[in-house]
């Protein structure tokens, strides 16, 4: 019996331990999930000695899961669990705490809806709300928690159809609008506002001018003022989910990123109007911070003060050149020339940094146009004379392999490229290729080449030409990019 007593006593320290809000969140999910391993492992006899422990830890676990973790499904199966054990025991709690339970577990249904669309979770919100209204009658249950906990759930319940996420972040520049307006607009069938205020920067508050505002003219890059950005979005937006932006960007929280979408919507059309050209879109990299706010109806769901927008490296070093990346760019500089090629490709991957992806295929285009000029001369030169190499470069026609030259004599033929009536024909990036595969062989066929050029040229016309384009412009970016990448490592050691 004494050994049950001590088991029984150390299961009511874990259990004050683990409802103690000033101990550490982690520490707390730690102890309790250990001792249910430690309880499961108990006799019989000591399990039944320590349910109520037992049945505590499991309904703190599901409050764990819900108020810090977010872990919906994990909050939700330990509070069903806790109220299955009531329901097999009635007197391990009273009527109010089981009431304030399923009060809590309403509420998590409600989130797990509006995160998954799942109406069976409405359904079961809707029904604890009946039990609980039904409980507090039968049992003249009195609870000022309680009816603040019911009423709010109630009114999620009402306003379920009229959810908004707010999300607000700062700029690195400035952008007037006015402080105390909410400007409303449309994009994409959905109904938007935005607030936006002034922030002065680090070097505004240098200047002091009393009782005047202090701005710089074209402040591109936010030198003396920045803006505070408000954005209303009129749904639920789930603040724990991470996508994949693009593969430079990485993983970036949902709310900012459609946030993002928005914002540079309503940027295009406030250029337009009012001519401040020299303002940015923006992208993920371009925020430290933000802060998402959910309510529903006057009701706030969820609010989250800080969410660190990208991620941030610690280390005991400085982030600095070694001496690989010193000796590589001090052979650059030797060099009497700069690739353009080298600096398109740069390019392109910063403008697919910035979600630029029409850009970005652009950058990467001109980036292969002018490394085959680099390749043909490099490979060429091997073989044929430089002059050769520059008549087939601006696609300068030779009589003999004039495709009219039965039609028209020497002479004629010459009298006609003097007064540009016959042009140069410059060959394609294909034609191109194809000379150098006619004089030497590579670790890639020419089929292949041709199909790495195709992937590389893909909606590269359309965008130039201002045509309609069906296709996922970040899908073609990444493997315009891609394949240009493998392009220069098939061909890095000629």
């Amino acid at each position: 019996m004494e050994d049950i007593t001590e088991t029984k006593r150390e299961f009511i320290e874990i259990v004050k331990f683990i409802e103690n809000k000033k101990n550490d969140y982690n520490e707390r999910l730690r102890v309790s999930l250990e001792a249910l391993k430690k309880y499961n492992s108990l006799p019989k006899t000591k399990k039944d000695y320590c349910k109520f422990e037992y049945y505590r830890i499991n309904r703190q676990i599901g409050a764990l899961y819900f108020e810090t973790n977010n872990q919906y499904e994990d909050s939700e199966k330990y509070f069903e669990y806790s109220l299955k054990m009531f329901t097999l025991d009635n007197k391990l709690d009273s009527e109010t705490n089981i009431c304030i339970t399923k009060q809590m577990l309403a509420k998590v249904k409600l989130l797990l809806y509006l995160s998954s669309n799942n109406t069976s979770k409405l359904i079961e919100a809707t029904n604890l709300l009946n039990d609980i209204n039904n409980s507090i009658k039968e049992n003249n249950i009195i609870n000022s928690n309680l009816n603040q906990g019911i009423t709010e759930v109630q009114q999620i319940l009402t306003n379920i159809d009229n959810i908004t996420t707010k999300v607000t972040f700062e700029i690195p520049y400035h952008l007037p609008l006015r402080e105390d307006y909410n400007l409303k607009f449309t994009f994409e069938e959905n109904y938007y506002s935005i607030n936006i205020k002034s922030k002065k920067s680090k070097y505004g508050d240098f200047i002091i001018a009393p009782n005047a505002n202090i701005y710089m003219e074209k402040d591109k890059y936010g030198l003396i003022n920045n803006s505070i950005v408000s954005i209303n979005i009129p749904s639920y937006i789930n603040p724990n989910v991470q996508i994949n932006v693009n593969k430079e960007v990485g993983n970036i929280f949902l709310p900012i990123v459609k946030a993002i979408e928005i914002y540079n919507y309503f940027l295009k059309n406030y250029i337009i109007s009012t001519g401040k050209y020299w303002l940015s879109e923006l992208n993920e990299l371009m925020i430290f911070n933000f802060e998402t706010t959910i309510t529903a109806g006057n009701i706030i769901i969820k609010n989250i003060p800080l969410s660190i927008a990208n991620g941030i490296k610690i280390s005991t070093s400085k982030e600095e050149l070694n001496d690989s990346d010193l000796k590589r760019l001090q052979e650059q500089f030797r060099k009497s020339y700069i690739n353009m090629w080298e600096i398109a490709y740069n390019n392109s991957k910063s403008e697919l940094l910035i979600k630029n992806y029409k850009e970005s295929i652009i950058w990467i285009n001109i980036a292969l146009e002018n490394y085959t000029y680099f390749f043909v001369n490099k490979v060429l030169s091997k073989y044929i004379s430089a002059e050769e190499i520059e008549n087939f470069i601006i696609g300068k026609q030779d009589y003999d392999n004039f495709y009219l030259k039965d039609f028209i004599s020497l002479k004629n033929y010459q009298d006609a490229i003097q007064k540009g009536i016959i042009q140069p024909i410059p060959p394609s990036t294909y034609v191109m290729f194809k000379k150098c595969f006619n004089y030497q062989t590579f670790k890639i066929s020419y089929t292949q080449l041709r199909k790495l050029i195709s992937t590389i040229k893909d909606c590269r016309n359309d965008i130039v030409h201002g045509k309609d384009i069906r296709k996922d412009l970040r899908t073609v970016a990444e493997k315009s990019l891609e394949s240009f990448e493998k392009l220069l490592d098939v061909f890095k050691d000629i």
